[in-house]
């Protein structure tokens, strides 16, 4: 299985998307030698044992360390989080985002 994070925040998109990688979130799947990008703030992770309630505790983490140096504070918005099977999933190559 794996997980996938949408997100809507205040500000620091970048930032949080950074370390979010750093957790082993990806922004882009590979298949069959096609990159395929996700929309700016969803990403995806393939880790077995990560579940969708786990994903939004790193999010909040995240945004919480930030916080302690970010002014104004980071607002979550939104988020969604889903486990989805990693065999099954359809996708519009698209091109890579910029924030």
């Amino acid at each position: 299985m794996g997980i996938l994070i949408s997100y809507d925040i205040s500000s620091e998109y970048k930032i949080v998307k950074q370390e979010l990688k750093k957790k082993g979130y990806k922004d882009q799947f590979i298949s069959d030698n096609t990159v395929y990008y996700l929309p700016n703030k969803t990403l995806w992770h393939d880790k077995e044992t990560l579940t969708p309630k786990k994903a939004l505790k790193d999010l909040h983490d995240i945004i919480q360390m930030q916080n302690l140096t970010t002014s104004p504070k980071i607002e979550v918005i939104r988020v969604f989080a889903v486990s989805f099977p990693l065999s099954s999933w359809a996708a519009i190559q698209g091109t890579q985002p910029t924030l």
